[in-house]
């Protein structure tokens, strides 16, 4: 387990790097070399890959939910199952390479032009409900009350 968070790490090259499970929740890898790396499993929130080449890289059930993967190659690279909610995809080359199945998006996904996610067999997540998350907040508000009254 590698932690990473906020790292810059812009052009590193890390070919074939093992990161399986790491935290890397708001790094920048602007233009880094990411061939073959493995990321299984890791936390990639709001991680910055513009122009990054992850040709050939792990992403399996990574999150990458917000993750600005602009410009990136990702010829080869294995997605299944990955969380690309909210993620900009935007001008990202050889997408049409990639393994893609279950990875889960959503209408604020940006993806590159041309491309079906649907026909890749990725998965649309629904927004919540206004309803439902009025619901939650006010289950929020009366847990946190409940907490405050024991604690007295």
């Amino acid at each position: 387990y590698a932690d990473l968070s906020g790292q810059v790490l812009w052009w590193a090259d890390l070919n074939g790097a093992f990161l399986h499970h790491a935290n890397l929740q708001e790094a920048n890898l602007m233009y880094a070399q990411l061939v073959d790396a493995n990321f299984g499993g890791s936390n990639l929130y709001l991680v910055n890959l513009y122009g990054a080449d992850l040709s050939l890289a792990n992403l399996s059930f990574a999150n990458l939910s917000g993750a600005n993967m602009t410009n990136t190659s990702i010829r080869g690279a294995h997605l299944l199952n990955t969380d690309l909610t909210n993620a900009d995809l935007s001008g990202m080359t050889e997408w049409d390479e990639a393994f893609w199945l279950a990875a889960t998006y959503t209408d604020q996904t940006v993806f590159p032009t041309g491309m079906d996610p649907d026909s890749f067999g990725m998965i649309e997540i629904p927004a919540p409900s206004a309803i439902v998350l009025v619901v939650l907040s006010f289950f929020a508000a009366h847990q946190r009350r409940r907490t405050q009254a024991y604690s007295i």
